[in-house]
């Protein structure tokens, strides 16, 4: 800031560095720190001084220097065409007014200009010193560019398997640092939707997708995949907007539509079809009605892209998306229509029958950058075993525990006892656990005791899948209530300590010593069973806090 100290003018000067900004403003009340021009000998000299005060800069010092320098020279050199008379004339107090006038009009017109020249110069600075901050962050990103292609082979957005779930934990670190500091950024740049190469772009949608299924099966952080999959879904669509002539929207079009616009980008369609079912798999494990219609639109439409495809992706879409959809709805029904409950669950049996025994082939880990796939057959494959024979051993559970019949019971048990046991058809997914990760060994264990608890309750006689459940899961002999607990104890060992099957463990085995608590005669016992219980409860609630997860407990239908 600089200020004249004439009386009737007053002028202020500010200087905004950082934003570049340059204010006059005449103010005749303000008291500012000024510098008087006439006080000096050379009023330039005051002004690069001050300069120098608010900008304290090397480049600034070295200039001022340089203008000092050249400016006493030129003085100097023009010295002797100055007369004595006339210095006399110019120092005189009659015209010392309007000197100091034609002074301040003319400091400000230099000030203006030095102060313009010296931060464009500055500026000019500026740039080259980002200019070399930018080279170093983009070797830094080049060094983590180079990765990617290890990143493409080794990372997976398989986590069911327990080689793949390894693989995946020692690369999380440089995955999410390449997808926030180098892709994001790409994808969050207007431009690059038409600059990025089609191969880059079916490349990082495919990190993407492994990096969201990663957080939605081992973090279980639902919200924070489902940010970075609609990210990656609406880029994908941009992407291909870009390139029509026409714009539209990709919410206002049929599934066939959307086919083939995607088809425009090889390899684009498969990629983005997984996404769609991913994200859908966000959706679903929520109370949130809105939620589920919007995963039920997604599945129809990864089903649909899916099918057309050949890809697992259309098959998954039923089995562990509409279907699992639909299940709830049927399950909700429970005490309200159990008729209409049982016709549903018996609908959703047949189903997962189905997709049991399907002989289809599917791809599954679809990779853009490779020539090669891999494929599935649903029916000769063990996880995708489990998974059907889960669903359809709960279902005939809640079967169980609607039937009134003994008769009808006994016949569902049954059936449960061949999903587990095996026949002349299948091994029995009780003999095949070990070829599974834990955590989904642990959500067999819960559905198997919650199952047995039904029977308990029901006074079903169980005996012969007891001993088979004793010896297979090689188990202590004890009573029926000590089995199940076994059972629950096996799920609870098999759970990490932030899962949601955890929480379930614990919720199994405080229902294991409620019911003990029934039987309990001393008050000690009593007393040392309503603890557990409490405790167990506080520990199960714990965990689905942590993971924003509503689960209703009042009764055994959690299944």
């Amino acid at each position: 800031m600089a200020k004249s100290t004439d009386k009737n003018l007053n002028l202020n000067l500010f200087i905004d560095y950082p934003s570049k900004k340059i204010q006059l403003i005449f103010d005749k009340n303000k008291a500012l720190q000024s510098i008087d021009f006439r006080n000096k000998s050379n009023y330039y000299f005051s002004v690069l001084k001050l300069l120098q005060t608010i900008i304290d800069r090397a480049e600034l010092k070295k200039l001022s220097e340089e203008f000092k320098n050249d400016y006493e020279a030129i003085y100097h050199s023009n010295a002797e065409f100055i007369s004595p008379g006339e210095q006399s004339q110019q120092l005189s107090e009659k015209n010392t007014h309007a000197v100091t006038r034609q002074y301040i009009v003319g400091a400000l017109i230099v000030i203006t200009g030095v102060i313009i020249f010296i931060l464009f110069y500055l500026h000019i600075n500026d740039i080259n010193t980002d200019t070399k901050i930018k080279d170093i962050g983009t070797n830094t990103n080049l060094e983590l560019e180079q990765k990617i292609d290890h990143i493409l082979k080794e990372f997976s957005a398989n986590n069911t398997n327990k080689e793949f779930l390894q693989k995946n934990q020692g690369w999380i670190k440089n995955v999410q640092h390449i997808v926030d500091n180098i892709i994001f950024r790409k994808m969050d740049d207007p431009s690059n939707s038409k600059l990025i190469l089609p191969n880059e772009l079916t490349d990082s949608l495919y990190i993407i997708h492994a990096l969201a299924s990663y957080y939605l099966y081992n973090e279980h952080d639902g919200a924070k995949g489902r940010e970075i999959l609609e990210h990656s879904k609406n880029f994908a669509e941009q992407y291909v907007i870009s390139r029509s002539k026409a714009k539209f929207n990709f919410a206002q079009l049929s599934n066939e539509e959307i086919y083939t616009e995607l088809s425009l980008i090889e390899n684009l369609p498969e990629i983005y079809t997984k996404i769609v079912y991913l994200l859908a798999r966000t959706y679903i494990y929520t109370q949130d009605k809105g939620f589920k219609d919007q995963a039920m639109r997604y599945f129809a439409l990864s089903k649909y892209l899916g099918n057309r495809l050949g890809l697992f992706a259309g098959y998954l879409s039923v089995r562990s998306g509409i279907a699992l959809i639909e299940g709830d709805k049927a399950i909700a029904l429970i005490g309200k229509d159990n008729q209409e409950a049982k016709k549903k669950l018996q609908e959703l049996i047949t189903l997962y029958t189905q997709l049991e025994e399907d002989s289809n082939s599917y791809i599954i880990e679809y990779q853009p950058f490779s020539k090669t796939s891999k494929s599935v057959v649903p029916k000769s494959d063990i996880y995708n075993q489990i998974e059907c024979v889960n669903q359809i051993i709960k279902y005939y559970g809640y079967l169980i525990a609607i039937s009134s019949e003994k008769l009808i019971q006994q016949e569902y048990l049954s059936k449960i006892m061949i999903q587990l046991q095996g026949d002349t058809r299948s091994l029995g997914i009780l003999n095949q656990v070990d070829h599974i990760t834990e955590k989904k060994a642990a959500s067999m264990y819960i559905t198997l005791g919650n199952i047995l608890l039904i029977c308990y309750d029901q006074e079903l006689d169980f005996s012969p899948l007891k001993q088979d459940i004793i010896k297979t899961l090689n188990l202590k002999l004890g009573n029926n209530l000590d089995m199940i607990k076994q059972i629950f104890e096996l799920a609870n060992n098999n759970s990490r300590s932030t899962e949601f099957t955890k929480a379930d463990s614990y919720e199994g085995l405080a229902q294991v010593y409620k019911r003990m608590l029934r039987t309990a005669i001393k008050q000690g016992q009593k007393k040392e069973l309503l603890d557990k219980i409490n405790k167990l409860s506080d520990k199960r609630d714990k965990i689905n806090q942590l993971l924003n997860r509503k689960v209703n407990y009042k009764n055994i239908w959690s299944l």
